[in-house]
């Protein structure tokens, strides 16, 4: 009996010592709390250059933050892009609601992830850095993605 909790017992520490280095190779999670308020409290908005995209339930709309007075190098340490109304679920798997979208770079490539408050909910499954900057955003032609300041992105 004595052999076989031992045996057991070694094999939940075994599975746990791999869950934990699992964890550690996983994609990051996104901002902290701390720096999705920090961009939330530096976000403000430009309803006056709103892009809306109509839908069978109503209109999807991106109401674009005021990004102009940040470069590069600012704006790839994360910043809110915008946000994000839709009334129904996304292709990219967010229900119902409003979110705002915080950009960044990680590794080296452009992230958008969909925040509520300070929680992560979401991630654009598709981003691309494009040739032109859009300074209003635009829904493209089938509505599932958005072109702001210099990105593609998903929602």
């Amino acid at each position: 009996m004595q052999k076989i909790l031992a045996i057991v017992l070694v094999s939940l520490m075994a599975t746990a010592l791999v869950a934990q280095a699992a964890a550690k190779r996983e994609e990051p999670k996104g901002p902290s709390p701390a720096q999705i308020e920090k961009a939330n409290d530096k976000a403000t908005f430009a309803p006056e250059d709103t892009a809306v995209h109509k839908v069978p339930t109503g209109s999807v709309k991106f109401i674009p933050a005021k990004i102009g007075d940040f470069n590069e190098a600012q704006i790839a340490k994360g910043v809110i892009l915008g946000k994000l109304e839709s009334p129904h679920k996304t292709v990219d798997g967010l229900p119902i609601g409003t979110y705002h979208a915080y950009v960044c770079k990680e590794g080296g490539e452009w992230v958008v992830y969909y925040c509520k408050g300070t929680d992560v909910v979401g991630k654009a499954k598709s981003i691309e850095k494009v040739d032109h900057t859009f300074h209003k955003p635009e829904f493209n032609e089938n509505g599932h993605a958005i072109f702001y300041w210099v990105l593609k992105f998903s929602w």
